[in-house]
């Protein structure tokens, strides 16, 4: 998986978007604790499951940071082989777009 991606794209549920997409309660609470890699949807090769491109999702990692989660191994480790740069990330980014809790990247029921 790489890490590339420098914003989160435009239906990202971690944002708060007007074209996020929108997820059932339990799955937003799943993707909320962000406890292993998350790939972008836009980068996901659904036809011939080639993971070779695959991004994982800036949205994804803003959200860790912004609720203070510890970051996933992987993630931990490509920061520290350079391949991921979490403070350019952050100061690249408005943390108010991005959800403050699980319930905002829900349904509405």
């Amino acid at each position: 998986m790489k890490y590339d991606l420098k914003k989160p794209c435009a239906a990202c549920p971690f944002t708060r978007s007007p074209g996020a997409i929108r997820v059932r309660l339990e799955r937003a609470r799943q993707l909320a604790k962000c406890s292993t890699t998350f790939p972008c949807h836009s980068t996901v090769d659904y036809e011939t499951h080639n993971r070779a491109a695959e991004q994982h999702c800036a949205g994804a990692l803003l959200y860790a940071y912004k609720a203070d989660l510890v970051p996933h191994q992987l993630a931990r480790i490509a920061e520290r082989l350079g391949i991921l740069d979490m403070r350019a990330l952050v100061e690249g980014n408005d943390l108010d777009g991005i959800v403050a809790a699980p319930e905002e990247m829900a349904l509405s029921e």
